[in-house]
């Protein structure tokens, strides 16, 4: 193994556990009611456990650990993780008292992701997702990708989704 593939690895550990410890330690307000951490499913690219973490009704950080990536044209079989901070944005599809307006925002996001063997990269994210009145929503988003290791290239991940609120 060469000196950039453990880099990565140790990226890869670090990444992950730092994405687990700010989930476990965030507080603040929940948007799915009292419960501000959610955990579900994303299937897509790539098909992961997938969490979400509310700071306030407007901002959250998500992320996903999965088991494929798909990247600049190659597969990748190893661990897939991607974080996310979020910006939501409610009344886009309908006003501020309308079920639409505030249920259905508008998310757009910056993050990184790490593929194992040797893919790192940074992603852009925009999507939007439907807040249950009971503590579960689903999503769709999209989300420009700009490898920068191990080669420069550009890719787009797609997603829908679900998740719980605990």
């Amino acid at each position: 193994m060469n000196r950039n593939h453990r880099y990565l690895r140790g990226a890869g550990r670090f990444l992950a556990l730092a994405i687990l410890l700010f989930a476990a330690g965030s507080a603040g307000p929940a948007q799915a009611g009292p419960k501000n951490l959610g955990l579900g499913l994303v299937l897509g690219e790539p098909t992961a456990v997938s969490g979400k973490v509310w700071m306030n009704s407007e901002n959250a950080f998500d992320f996903a650990i999965g088991g494929f990536g798909y990247y600049y044209g190659r597969h990748y079989g190893g661990l897939n993780v991607h974080g996310d901070y979020l910006w939501h944005r409610y009344g886009v599809f309908g006003g501020p008292g309308e079920d639409a307006g505030r249920k259905m925002p508008l998310y757009l996001g910056l993050g990184g992701l790490f593929a194992s063997p040797d893919v790192a990269g940074v992603r852009g994210v925009i999507g939007v997702t439907y807040l249950f009145d009971a503590p579960f929503d689903v999503f769709f988003e999209l989300a420009p990708t700009m490898v920068v290791v191990p080669f420069a290239g550009f890719g787009i991940d797609a997603g829908l989704g679900g998740r719980f609120y605990f």
